[in-house]
């Protein structure tokens, strides 16, 4: 991209951001409402909010899904782990050259690269419950915290008194979604998870059908009302749940993450919710916490140092590349099913 588009792309996405209705609908967006229904919340259009959802996308602002999948009410257990900084780990680890389900590729969901005072890699897998040969310690899915975005959109000055003040009225209660009942998937269930843990519009079953159709029809029989009833069941027992589509890495916006056991860490990321940082946190074993933030640049060291004066035992590290961020591994379900094991 030449310095005058960057430029023109800077001030757009500015624009975009001092908009406090623009705010509005990116907050409705991370709650998980349709687009008709932040219509009515703002007292516009269906297309108004739909050429705010498009501009987001195109300028890779809202890159993943709006839903996302409790992968243990799913019948799956995740997993994550911490690699030595090697080509040669990376390499095996990253490698489809074979579907193989003793290869880790067949299972990852996320692989990048952070700094945790040198160097390393970090992988999150998806194991279906009946696959014993696992790799790494036991994480739940993330759950996000809602944002309220508020003007100035970028924290600037008095952020640390900001952030000071905003904890000492907040509270330690949790915000998230309960975990979702535990079911017994099928293919069916298996690829409507998958499409709408991708989708960026609203819901469409209809779509998911005729795609259905073409990929997996000649395995079950896909009809239009099958999936519109595991869609409420799935929602109904938690299976799938709204979640924080907004991902900040294409403005000023550091990623990190930190392991902690502080026993007030909702109360901490509701604090940074309300100033403009998206959170999101995944449920370890012993009692501890992966949290996720993305935040500014210039409050990054702020919010290390709050977090570093409640939990002087947390674990910090920032994301340096993503190489890999996918969905669950559905091609294991399919040869399970065309193996006839289901």
């Amino acid at each position: 991209m030449s310095s005058s588009n960057s430029l023109t792309l800077s001030f757009r996405m500015q624009n975009f951001l001092d908009s406090e209705i623009n705010l509005n609908i990116m907050t409705y967006l991370s709650q998980g409402l349709s687009f008709r229904e932040i219509g009515e919340k703002i007292g516009k259009k269906h297309s108004f909010v739909q050429t705010r959802s498009d501009f987001l996308k195109k300028h890779k602002i809202m890159t993943f899904g709006r839903w996302n999948v409790d992968s243990y009410a799913l019948g799956m257990v995740r997993t994550a782990e911490f690699y030595d900084y090697k080509p040669e780990i990376k390499n095996e680890i990253l490698s489809d050259k074979s579907e193989n389900h003793n290869k880790r590729n067949f299972y990852l969901s996320y692989f990048s690269h952070v700094i945790m005072g040198k160097m390393r890699y970090f992988a999150i897998y998806a194991y279906p419950e009946e696959v014993k040969n696992r790799t790494g310690f036991e994480i739940t899915s993330w759950y996000y915290f809602f944002p309220h975005f508020t003007l100035p959109f970028f924290r600037n000055d008095n952020f640390e008194k900001e952030l000071e003040n905003t904890f000492e009225s907040e509270n330690n209660k949790n915000p998230l979604p309960p975990r979702g009942e535990k079911i017994k998937p099928d293919l069916i269930d298996i690829y409507l998870c998958r499409y709408i843990q991708m989708e960026l519009e609203d819901v469409n079953l209809r779509e998911y059908t005729r795609r259905m159709e073409e990929e997996i029809g000649n395995l079950v029989d896909v009809h239009y009302s099958t999936l519109r009833t595991r869609f409420q069941k799935l929602k109904e027992k938690g299976v799938i749940y709204p979640v924080n589509p907004l991902d900040f890495e294409e403005l000023p916006f550091i990623r990190f993450y930190f392991i902690t056991a502080y026993p007030e860490v909702f109360r901490f990321c509701k604090v940074l919710s309300r100033l403009n940082i998206i959170t999101a946190i995944s449920f370890m074993e012993n009692n501890e916490y992966m949290v996720l933030v993305q935040c500014p640049y210039n409050t990054r060291e702020a919010v290390a140092q709050f977090l570093g004066n409640l939990d002087q035992e947390c674990q910090i590290f920032s994301t340096s590349c993503i190489e890999s961020n996918r969905g669950l591994p559905y091609k294991y379900y399919l040869q399970k099913y065309a193996s006839n094991a289901f």
